[in-house]
């Protein structure tokens, strides 16, 4: 993982005030559509895997548990199993984004902020450029 993606993810997390790697590689898949939209390659280097109607990020817990200043929160059921976890900045940790990366991460964040995971997964899912990707199942 490139200290870019270590930042990116910090980021997400800190502004969100905690995410779920379901709505982090939503996140983080808008932004590198953004990116590829306007500069014509993607701006991390994460690997989707596509299928029709969801996607995850190859090796995205092993990038989440590496992402300094950031700590795995696990919630358990009454016997002790664990239901669900997030991610969750346990230290401040200066970041050095690009102003433009920054403001375009930003702009996405504000956007999603209200949407539940489904609305988000389907949004993401709906979008035209993935139903293209979708097609080779591997965006990278």
């Amino acid at each position: 993982m490139s200290v870019k993606e270590e930042d990116l993810i910090y980021y997400i997390i800190e502004r969100l005030g905690e995410a779920t790697p379901f709505r982090l590689s939503r996140v983080l898949f808008l932004l590198d559509l953004s990116y590829w939209k306007t500069k014509g390659h993607k701006l991390t280097s994460l690997k989707y895997i596509l299928s029709p109607f969801v996607f995850y990020i190859e090796d995205f817990k092993l990038y989440l548990e590496q992402t300094p200043a950031v700590k795995r929160i696990e919630c358990k059921d009454e016997q002790g199993n664990p239901v669900r976890g997030y991610f969750k900045a346990v230290s401040f940790r200066k970041v050095d984004l690009d102003e433009k990366v920054e403001k375009l991460l930003n702009e996405i964040i504000d956007f999603i902020k209200g949407m539940s995971d489904k609305e988000l997964n389907e949004y993401v899912t709906g979008l035209p450029e993935y139903k293209k990707f979708c097609e080779e199942g591997i965006w990278e």
